[in-house]
């Protein structure tokens, strides 16, 4: 069962980081980034490369201190896209908090 070390280290993370934010942000401070199963990024709508997250997230950090970015994976995800996406926004000093599929509209 290739998947289930994913599997949990996925869900391990998601809990983690789920009790780490467990507050409501403003608005203003509040991103979406979502990971395609393909790997492909977007970012409040707006599609960019692993090399242009962290950038986007700096300069939307520095005009709104606090960011929270919402991460929605979809479930074929590459566990290693997630990471990278997490270490990106890490970088850019912000926040993260997984969405689960009740959070995805």
């Amino acid at each position: 069962m290739p998947c289930c070390p994913r599997l949990t280290t996925l869900l391990l993370a998601c809990v983690g980081l789920f009790l780490s934010a467990c507050h409501v942000p403003d608005a203003t401070a509040h991103s979406v980034l979502q990971i395609s199963a393909a790997g492909a990024l977007t970012l409040d709508g707006t599609p960019v490369s692993n090399e242009q997250l962290s950038q986007a997230l700096v300069a939307r950090q520095s005009a709104v201190p606090g960011v929270l970015v919402e991460l929605r994976a979809s479930p074929q995800t590459d566990i290693a896209q997630v990471k990278a996406a997490v270490a990106a926004v890490e970088l850019a000093h912000a926040r993260v908090a997984f969405a689960g599929e009740r959070g995805q509209q």
